[in-house]
């Protein structure tokens, strides 16, 4: 009996050596079968530089090797689509500031001349309001003549010798309006 004792550990352990054995089995074989997953959709691996790898997969797995390698060939177009797109925007950008440049630069002259034409325009204005003011005080000093001269006294110091002048002195409304003077 002792014998037979002895042998039922050791088949025991057998029996525990078998099933240990298919568990690392098992476990190993579904490694091996996710890593093989992994790496047949990898892009990385099917656009491999290694010549061995290359002829193995162009040998053993053609048709994967192609479709591969016509969506590595269309990724380049899409890049160089994509390259000359971007190419084409920047362009056109690199165009729009160069009209905005211009444009703030005529911006900036048309203001220039504004403010140019402006200055000319209160200098024309002082001079002008300088000459009505002159005017003005001109229709005073006829008006106070006027008043202690005759009407012949006045026509024989003042000739007149064009109509403007036979305006003025007669105090016309056209002769005011020139200065907007109110009589």
């Amino acid at each position: 009996m002792d014998n037979h004792e002895q042998s039922e550990p050791s088949k025991q352990r057998v029996i525990e050596n078998k099933s240990k054995f298919f568990q690392i089995f098992g476990k190993s074989c579904g490694l091996i079968i996710i890593i093989c997953i992994l790496l047949w959709n990898a892009d990385g691996f099917w656009q491999t530089e290694i010549s061995p790898l290359k002829n193995i997969q162009k040998k053993y797995f053609p048709a994967k090797y192609v479709s591969e390698q016509l969506k590595l060939s269309r990724v380049t177009d899409n890049n160089e689509i994509i390259a000359n797109i971007q190419k084409r925007q920047d362009n056109k950008i690199q165009d729009y500031e160069l009209q905005l440049a211009q444009m703030k630069y005529e911006e900036k002259r048309a203001k220039e001349k504004e403010f140019i034409t402006q200055q000319k325009l209160d200098a024309y204005l002082g001079a002008e309001n300088k000459k009505c003011r002159y005017y003005e005080t001109s229709l005073m000093i006829i008006k106070n003549l006027r008043r202690h001269y005759s009407e012949d006294d006045i026509q024989k110091i003042i000739t007149c010798t064009n109509h403007e002048c036979e305006d003025i002195m007669s105090f016309k409304p056209e002769a005011l309006t020139i200065c907007n003077i109110k009589d």
